[in-house]
């Protein structure tokens, strides 16, 4: 019988709430972390890149154009505005927040999430990047659609972490690809204690950054720990029943 979790899932799982509990409970000691977030998932994102050919996400753009557009048009525009009203009947204070997290471009670690469940990581790559681009347009509109507001979101700061956290590593595998393959090889052996060590400095810094919400309102993190675990079981479920996230 297979194990539900493998050795691998439950290590990272003990690295990221191992350090989530140091960041809360030491944030003075990882507070050199806080500026290095950017920077970690540059790496994260460099080093989940290694083992996806970009042969292979041009031909999932080819070949799944259509269920990849569907995909991202439910996530960034259908599900989030679905939610919203939802959340306004049964939890109000949260609907604006259940908003802004759904409309969100996917983020960088997916790629590497697909990779250690055996997913299909240029499928995810090709949202990931789409979701990225398209989101100083779409989140406006879909602000403006409920509230009746203005967002004033900077597309060149946007275009500007897009490029350092995505094209960047995408670029600097291709040119190592080409002028040093064994040492991506190498780096791609030893990937997994790699990601697991920037999942913890990403942690660390983020949780001691925020490390006095939890001290001054802990019943706000319980609340929002249980809206997080209600949207976590939407997300999964709208991505099992589209067929562009299926393994093939």
């Amino acid at each position: 019988m297979e194990l539900p979790f493998r050795p691998r899932d439950i290590l990272l799982l003990a690295v990221v709430f191992s350090s989530m509990a140091a960041g809360i409970c030491c944030p003075r000691v990882f507070a050199f972390l806080q500026p290095y977030p950017l920077a970690c998932l540059m790496v994260l994102f460099f080093m989940s890149f290694l083992s996806i050919r970009l042969e292979e996400v041009w031909e999932a753009l080819r070949r799944a154009s259509l269920p990849l557009l569907s995909f991202v048009a439910l996530k960034m525009l259908l599900l989030p505005l679905v939610l919203y009203g939802l959340f306004l009947f049964f939890m109000p204070d949260y609907a604006l927040s259940a908003l802004l997290l759904t409309a969100v471009s996917t983020g960088v670690v997916a790629p590497f999430m697909s990779n250690l469940v055996g997913g299909n990581s240029a499928r995810v790559l090709v949202v990931t990047v789409l979701t990225s681009i398209l989101v100083p347009f779409s989140l406006p509109a879909v602000v403006e659609i409920v509230l009746a507001a203005s967002v004033d979101l900077s597309f060149l700061s946007m275009l500007r972490v897009l490029a350092l956290a995505i094209f960047v590593p995408i670029a600097a595998v291709q040119a190592l690809r080409r002028v040093a393959p064994g040492l991506l090889e190498a780096a791609n052996r030893r990937a997994f204690p790699v990601n697991l060590v920037m999942f913890a400095c990403i942690t660390l810094g983020v949780f001691s950054k925020y490390a006095d919400i939890f001290y001054n309102d802990p019943a706000l993190i319980v609340e929002a720990l249980a809206v997080d675990m209600v949207l976590a079981a939407v997300y999964a479920v709208a991505g099992i029943l589209l067929p562009s996230c299926s393994p093939t």
